[in-house]
């Protein structure tokens, strides 16, 4: 039943794809019922997203500036949705060691060498 070396169709949806080892296994009639369900019941407003992704791709293309969206702009005012600061011993007490250019004067002269600094 579960076979997709050709098209299966259950409850309207087309499934293709090739065929792997005990597919009927995870691919039971009640997987696929829940699929179909899940499809149904979002299809709709995926559409919508994938559209309004599109939207966005194209002005940022045409030189729109692409910052945050304006609709997200109560999450991100919001104070209490923040990341948590960095585990034990994964925060670097010295900063960013790239940011602070070539540690001596052989590293300063392989870089100029290199026409990277000045």
């Amino acid at each position: 039943m579960n076979s997709f070396t050709d098209n299966f169709t259950i409850n309207g949806i087309t499934l293709t794809a090739h065929a792997v080892r005990r597919q009927n296994e995870i691919l039971t009639p009640e997987a696929l019922e829940f699929i179909s369900t899940l499809h149904w019941k979002t299809e709709e407003r995926r559409q919508e997203l994938l559209k309004t992704r599109q939207t966005r791709r194209a002005a940022i293309r045409s030189g729109q500036d692409p910052r945050f969206l304006p609709e997200t702009a109560q999450i991100r005012d919001d104070p209490s949705w923040r990341v948590a600061p960095p585990g034990p011993g994964l925060e670097d007490p010295h900063g960013d060691h790239r940011a602070r250019g070539p540690e001596d004067d052989h590293q300063r002269a392989e870089l100029r060498r290199e026409g990277v600094a000045r």
